[in-house]
């Protein structure tokens, strides 16, 4: 049985891949993406049409609306 630890794990993965393929950030961007840190704003690289193509693709890959 997978560890809850293991499924957030691979999850947040999920995720960093996800936002890499759709913002087209290569592989330098998925290094720079931290759980932990900002995807907008001042310290953050993307902007709001960032924002709105992750969004599609989020609602679109994992069914969250």
């Amino acid at each position: 049985m997978v560890s809850e630890e293991k499924a957030i794990e691979a999850l947040m993965d999920a995720l960093r891949r996800s936002i890499v393929q759709a913002l087209g950030l290569g592989e330098r961007g998925r290094e720079e993406l931290h759980a932990d840190g900002p995807l907008f704003g001042d310290v953050g690289h993307l902007d709001s049409i960032d924002m709105l193509e992750l969004v599609v693709t989020i609602e679109r890959d994992y069914g969250v609306v």
